[in-house]
């Protein structure tokens, strides 16, 4: 490991993939560094980006790209029960685990929730064995909350399930508003800070990202996308929510779709978003359990003094500072600072510099 004497570059060019892990605790920098690196590859390498914002951090990148797409989600809705032909009994298999996940449920009550789901497309003409039917137009979380009121008549069990659905009956699962088409050509923030509570913005976050992987296998696009998840903890640790962390990773980069994955939590995130990022970033990070690990992440397990330096190292960071590890030609570990993302962009805008992203 080295301090960076002058400029830390990263040539996306000589990376395998576009994917970064940012990982710290709170408050040390990790949404600013992201900013920097969507920036840097938005001017130098036209890569579009789209971010999932939930805290409103990220909207003053307007003030540097006027053309950006400010989107509230809490105005802007998403069916998590639209198929674009894909099959419905699977929806309905993954809308219940997520649906499990969220309030910690049995599987008895996730087997029901994926029941219910099913008779709702059936009452709208769409059977699982029928694939003619999967385009027809969806149910919606109401639909799937009366399906459920007609069940409990004579079922206690449904009646049990019916006050989460409720809360997942909300008029931002009520349509589908989100144009991917719109999102996907320009510069996009998806804010999610007014959204009425955690389990509304999870599932938010989950249905645009299977809404961005029905797209990604049904369409061909030229532009590269950067698509970044803050707080990805909220989704990638629970279980359905893993398994499409590990398929947009995976699949990704034949797609043209990099992937800025943000964290406090490092042991939430499944090995297979760890293996498939070229770039591993660590800001402070003390807790034991988590240190522990992005230590051996960064350091592996061969070399003790090498893991025994980053045990000590890290949980001392300061504010901006943070050890970065990059697949490239060559492998390194690097300690650095990122400097004022907004300064620094607009020198290059100025000074027309080359197409790299740096961290001094």
């Amino acid at each position: 490991m080295e301090k960076a004497s002058g400029i830390l570059r990263v040539d996306l060019d000589e990376l395998p993939n576009n994917h970064f892990v940012i990982v710290g605790a709170s408050g040390m920098g990790k949404s600013r560094l992201a900013k920097n690196i969507i920036l840097q590859t938005y001017i130098y390498y036209k890569y579009n980006f789209i971010v999932l914002d939930p805290h409103g951090e990220y909207g003053d990148i307007v003030e540097i790209l006027p053309n950006t797409l400010i989107i509230d989600a809490s105005n802007t809705s998403l069916n998590p029960l639209e198929l674009k032909g894909s099959d419905p009994g699977q929806r309905a298999h993954q809308l219940s685990y997520t649906i499990q996940s969220l309030f910690k449920l049995g599987p008895l009550q996730r087997q029901i929730i994926e029941e219910i789901i099913i008779e709702t497309y059936k009452k709208k003409g769409i059977f699982p064995e029928e694939l003619g039917t999967w385009n027809y137009k969806p149910p919606t979380f109401r639909d799937v909350l009366d399906t459920a009121v007609v069940m409990a008549k004579d079922d206690e069990l449904i009646k049990r399930v019916i006050p989460y659905l409720k809360i997942l009956s909300t008029r931002v699962f009520s349509g589908n508003q989100l144009s991917m088409g719109e999102v996907l050509s320009k510069p996009t923030i998806i804010q999610l800070n007014k959204l009425s509570s955690d389990y509304v913005r999870v599932l938010y976050m989950d249905t645009f990202l299977h809404k961005l992987l029905n797209t990604m296998y049904s369409e061909r696009r030229s532009n590269k996308q950067l698509i970044v998840i803050d707080e990805a903890h909220q989704i990638f640790r629970r279980g359905s929510g893993r398994l499409l962390a590990s398929r947009l990773l995976m699949e990704s980069r034949k797609y043209g779709l990099g992937f800025i994955v943000i964290t406090q939590q490092a042991l939430a995130l499944t090995d297979a978003v760890y293996q498939n990022a070229s770039v591993k970033i660590i800001f402070n990070t003390s807790e034991p359990k988590n240190l522990e690990y992005v230590s051996k992440l960064l350091g592996g397990l061969s070399d003790r003094s090498k893991l025994n330096a980053l045990r000590t190292i890290l949980p001392r960071l300061s504010r901006n500072e943070f050890v970065a590890r990059i697949i490239s030609s060559r492998e390194e570990i690097y300690l650095a600072e990122l400097i004022d993302y907004t300064k620094k962009i607009k020198e290059y805008i100025l000074n027309n510099k080359t197409k790299m992203l740096d961290y001094p």
